[in-house]
């Protein structure tokens, strides 16, 4: 059976869920073992371990008061999440691309406007 829009747009609500909620087991089930997320500030991120801890460990949102999802929009291979992060107060408007195969969360392009500068 294939996967249609709506198990595509489910699969991206579990997973932005979950990452807020610090569910990590059910973040975890929502990602192919091999995932990449593509970062501005973090890069090539790769394996559904890493990407736990991007969140579990407060890597990926450092200071994070809150998360708002504002859109979430999906076809039978990806969904487009567009949410809010507060960090220390400030707002950030974070675009994640969420490519989906086989039931599983395989790539996330994330992409933003307003994002803090890295020191290096």
């Amino acid at each position: 059976m294939s996967q249609t829009a709506e198990d595509v747009y489910e699969l991206a609500r579990d997973y932005l869920i979950a990452w807020k909620d610090g569910d990590w087991d059910k973040l975890r089930r929502t990602l192919a073992p091999d995932v990449r997320l593509e970062d501005p500030t973090l890069g090539l991120v790769t394996g559904a371990e890493a990407h736990v801890a991007l969140y579990r460990d407060h890597i990926r949102f450092p200071a994070l008061d809150e998360v708002v999802l504002l859109r979430l929009l999906s076809n039978a291979d990806a969904a487009i999440a567009c949410y809010d992060v507060y960090l220390s107060g400030r707002r950030h408007t974070v675009f994640d691309q969420i490519s989906v195969e086989n039931g599983l969360i395989t790539r996330i392009l994330s992409a933003t406007a307003n994002w803090p500068p890295v020191d290096r």
